[in-house]
This record gives structure tokens, sequence and C-alpha cells, in this order.
């Protein structure tokens, strides 16, 4: 496992930028690392997350809708007292809500536009909520804080430094007006990580790293 130190050291040396004034700045490297890793947790799904406190919640009687956090871009199951209830959408709830009681033990479950997990009944008591889903990986804090990305063969962190080293070469090569350097860059990383996904999919994501920080996830 590296960690943003080592990750930092790394870069410097792929781009040769070790000696002082470096080219890139300590900031333009975290913010790389911090996009490379995200990029390849979405593209492979790298960071699966169930049964641990993030995920695990009680429900408060009526209050339909509870903050998770944002560094869950899918969540697969959810389980209200052990028992996984369905998906359903927001305007298939507010539909029935105008027949059917809005107040009892949640039956199924969506995403909201605000991010919040929501079901079609507010509790009316409070029920413990278990969820599955896959995660970007949360900003380092700091030099010695590793990746969270897993990395089983002890190559995959280096390898996702390489749409860091893309992103930072597209600022160079737009500087010095030259292409080619930030897509062999891109090319090799989509050779390990798959090609690329829709953006709107994955807005989450534009979640700056200075901001991640300061959010208690």
């Amino acid at each position: 496992m590296m960690n943003r130190g080592e990750m930092k050291a790394y870069l410097r040396r792929k781009l040769q930028d070790e000696v002082l004034d470096y080219l890139w700045q300590d900031e333009e490297l975290e913010d790389a690392i911090q996009d490379a890793q995200c990029e390849a947790a979405y593209r492979c799904n790298l960071i699966f997350e169930k049964d641990t406190p993030t995920t695990t919640f009680n429900t408060v009687a009526g209050v339909d809708g509870y903050a998770i956090s944002r560094l869950f871009y899918r969540i697969d199951r959810v389980l209200v007292s052990g028992r996984e209830i369905p998906k359903t959408t927001k305007e298939d709830v507010e539909r029935r809500r105008c027949v059917t009681p809005s107040v009892g033990k949640p039956c199924e479950w969506f995403r909201g536009d605000d991010g919040r997990l929501h079901f079609d009944k507010a509790p009316n008591k409070e029920y413990q909520v278990k969820f599955e889903g896959c995660r970007y990986p949360a900003a380092m804090a700091d030099d010695q804080a590793e990746c969270e990305v897993p990395d089983d063969t002890g190559s995959i962190h280096r390898k996702l430094l390489l749409w860091a080293m893309k992103l930072l070469k597209e600022k160079e090569d737009l500087e010095v007006e030259r292409q080619g350097d930030a897509v062999r860059h891109e090319q090799a990383f989509e050779r390990e990580f798959g090609p690329s996904v829709n953006v709107a999919a994955r807005v989450s994501k534009s979640l700056s790293r200075r901001h991640q920080t300061r959010v208690n996830w």
C-alpha cells in the first residue's frame, strides 16, 4: 500500500520534477492523486462497503430521508431490520402517497436528488437500516495517509497514478502548445482500468480534495 507522500514522490520521479523550483506544486499533485484514485475506483468499482458504521443507521419516527456519505456513488442493497427492501423512484412514491398511508415500516427506498436515502414511508418507530454499495476513496488527509484503493498485486497504486500524470501533462501540453504526453498516459490508464464512463453519472466525484477533508464522512 502506498501513502500520499510515496505517491507524490513517485509522481515527481516519473515527471522528472524532483529539483526545486518544482514545476508542479504539492497541492497540484495532491489534487491529481485524489482524482486518479477516484477515477480508478469508479471505473472498476474497487471499493465495496457493507456492515460498517458508515453503512448502518437507525431511523427516527416521522423522518423518511437520511444523509449518507456523498462518497457513495452506487447503492446496491438496503435492508430494514435485517430484511432487504426493493428500490423504487421518487416519482412512484409521490404518486402512491396520494392513495396509501405514508407512515409505517419502510418497504421501498430511493436515492434522492439531495443524495439522501429516502423511504416510501416515514418510519413509525426506530428501525435499523443497513445498506451496501460502492464508493469513492476518501481524501488522504496528509502524506502518511494510505490510499484506500485495494492493491492486492502491489502495482495498482502506481498504475492509477497514470491518470494523475495525464491530468498534470494536460496542463503542460497546453502551456507549450504540444499534444501527446497526456493522451499516452490516458490510454495506458484505460488499458488497466477500462474506458471512461458517462461523466454525467458521476457528478459527485467533482467534490474537491479540500472540501472532502473538511467533511465528516
